[in-house]
């Protein structure tokens, strides 16, 4: 059996899936939100194995509340729209249903994602890196960096710059392949160019964010709401 949840920003879309998954035994809902942000909260919790997501919400796009789940969940876009469906296969959505949509689609939806889970399912528990190996430039040289010292990663044409607390490394990879080898866990997307590791957060105060090396970097509109969500269970 899997477990899923629903993000959409209509209650009565919830309800049709929620009454779709009632009638599917091989599904069991782990819960529905209309806010986006408390979901993701929810989600890091749960961990469903599909999250049946809506691209068109007011507050967020649903293809950036996308980059945030875990790499392990699957991904179902429900969405009225279908100009999004390019947007939502780009980040390798499972599949795209478009509203309103069928028991009939939606069980076509399901089964298709699920051979899909079964073919894709490792042998061992995908364990998070606890450290990368840089390539400065240096022909025969990699230089050995702990995940925990990592405090940003900061995006230039072809390359990237790694801070650590006490230094600085460059290397040639694209910010958006390196964001993915890190712990979603661990560090969040602040800003086009910038990925900061969550627990050397000094100070969040309008547009900038201040690390606990003294480093400051700009928090872009379209990433505060993602980072806020990530820190609500901590914030008092």
């Amino acid at each position: 059996m899997s477990s899923c949840y629903i993000i959409d920003d209509e209650a009565f879309s919830i309800n049709a899936l929620t009454g779709y998954i009632s009638k599917a035994p091989e599904l069991q809902l782990a819960g529905s939100n209309t806010n986006p942000f408390e979901a993701l909260e929810a989600i890091a919790l749960q961990q469903p194995d599909i999250v049946f997501l809506d691209v068109n919400m007011p507050t967020i796009s649903g293809i950036e509340v996308a980059k945030q789940l875990p790499h392990c969940t699957a991904i179902i876009f429900t969405t009225a729209h279908a100009k999004y469906a390019l947007d939502a296969f780009q980040i390798d959505a499972m599949d795209f249903l478009l509203k309103p949509f069928s028991f009939d689609m939606f069980t076509k939806s399901v089964k298709k994602v699920s051979e899909r889970m079964k073919k894709s399912i490792p042998l061992a528990p995908i364990k998070e890196i606890d450290s990368l190996f840089i390539n400065p430039g240096t022909k025969g040289k990699v230089i050995q960096v702990s995940i925990e010292e990592i405090s940003h990663i900061e995006a230039l044409d072809h390359s990237v710059i790694i801070y650590t607390l006490n230094e600085k490394h460059i290397t040639k990879i694209r910010l958006k392949e390196l964001d993915e080898k890190l712990p979603a866990t661990k560090f969040i997307k602040v800003h086009r160019s910038f990925v900061v590791n969550i627990k050397l957060i000094k100070s969040i105060a309008g547009s900038q964010i201040t690390l606990a090396n003294g480093k400051i970097v700009p928090l872009g509109d379209s990433f505060r709401n993602l980072l806020l969500a990530k820190i609500q269970h901590r914030t008092v």
